[in-house]
């Protein structure tokens, strides 16, 4: 893609190359080329790997290493169980941000999600940035883009929810739904808050109970948890290190409870809560995507149906026109697709269904010039792979 060290920075290469989580840091290692070495030794190292007697010839060494990424801003991730499918993930990212924030959800070699939230600071601030997801099961990638840097994770989300750690917390006002806020409270995690939360995989009670030394019990308390139980902390407790644990009908959590002099709080930094794909309809859109993803048409269909249940939204109808394009239904998938044009012509969705569904007609002129009037409103390397396919001069 580029030559040895021609202006190579790692947001570049992360644009021309997907790598699965395991394989990231050679993204690293590009940008980190000793400045001096350039075309000299190329000729010499391309014979070397393409020569069998030389490359079998040598050792079979064993080796691991290790390598620390420093840097890296400070991400919360509280999961939870969904109504909609999988686990509701809640991500918090402390961070400096002045022009935009982007986040990639990626599962191998495929995007599960993309968005991009432009700011209008006049320079850099400090913010939390909240954000909340419906995942499937699975190990993720999670990349966020700060003002162009680069910032990889790592998210798995179980198959069978368990109970979760118990986290600190305050409670912030709110007026609307948003992420890490459950059942009217919105939270924000500090390990000196004053809350005690944590996630259950079913409604009922939770016990809490702090003890000092072997058996002594200082505090009880009890609340009734549907994803998540709350308590609030004595504040008679005097500086110290105590046990806390939480119980339920099925299983049992033990922390350490710090009490400090004096409690800390998160204040100092804007809170910035992306809540725009969080209504009913468009969570249940979210996860027959991923349903759709996998090759699950009929619970990919059963998402988009229970999404058009709660409201009718271009994005499950355009959806929907895919699952049943792939399912060989092409004439109905059509007249959707094109009902949605109607309205919105430069749908880009919309646009890329219509050019595969006349793909599978064999009209590749008609889908030639859809793929490229999707391309004019948004690039995409998955389009302009499809377009570069069809059989056209």
């Amino acid at each position: 893609m580029f030559g040895p060290n021609d202006g190579l920075n790692e947001e570049n290469i992360r644009n021309n190359l997907k790598v699965s989580p395991a394989e990231d840091e050679i993204v690293s290692a590009a940008v980190n080329v000793a400045k001096g070495v350039r075309y000299s030794g190329n000729d010499e190292i391309i014979g070397k790997v393409s020569s069998p007697a030389y490359m079998l010839a040598l050792p079979s060494i064993s080796e691991v290493k290790s390598r620390l990424i420093a840097g890296h801003p400070k991400l919360d991730v509280f999961q939870t169980p969904s109504v909609y499918g999988g686990s509701q993930v809640d991500f918090g990212l402390e961070v400096t941000a002045q022009g935009k924030v982007e986040v990639e959800v990626t599962q191998g070699d495929a995007t599960v999600y993309q968005n991009r939230l432009n700011l209008k600071f006049s320079e850099a601030t400090p913010i939390r940035y909240t954000h909340r997801l419906d995942l499937l099961p699975g190990a993720y990638r999670v990349i966020f883009k700060v003002d162009g840097a680069s910032f990889p994770y790592n998210a798995t989300v179980a198959e069978h929810f368990a109970m979760g750690e118990i986290l600190r917390a305050d409670e912030t006002d709110v007026n609307r739904q948003s992420p890490f806020s459950f059942a009217g409270k919105q939270l924000d995690l500090n390990p000196e808050g004053p809350l005690v939360v944590v996630a259950v995989p079913r409604p009922g009670t939770v016990k809490w109970v702090i003890r000092q030394g072997v058996s002594g019990v200082l505090w009880r308390s009890a609340s009734e948890a549907t994803q998540v139980a709350l308590a609030e902390l004595p504040r008679t407790l005097p500086p110290g290190v105590y046990k806390l644990e939480a119980t339920t009908a099925d299983d049992v959590r033990i922390a350490d409870l710090v009490v400090s002099e004096k409690r800390s709080t998160n204040a100092g930094s804007t809170v910035l809560s992306f809540n725009a794909n969080l209504h009913p309809a468009l969570r249940h859109v979210f996860v027959g995507h991923q349903w759709l993803l996998r090759g699950k048409l009929d619970e990919a269909r059963r998402s988009l149906q229970a999404s058009l249940a709660k409201g009718i939204t271009e994005e499950a109808r355009i959806e929907l026109a895919r699952v049943d394009a792939l399912d060989g239904n092409l004439d109905i998938a059509r007249d959707e697709v094109k009902s949605v044009l109607a309205g919105q012509p430069d749908n880009f969705e919309a646009l890329s269904v219509f050019a595969y569904i006349e793909t599978r007609f064999q009209d590749y002129a008609v889908a030639a010039e859809l793929y490229r009037r999707a391309l004019a409103v948004q690039d995409s390397p998955a389009v302009r792979a499809a377009l570069a396919k069809l059989p056209i001069k």
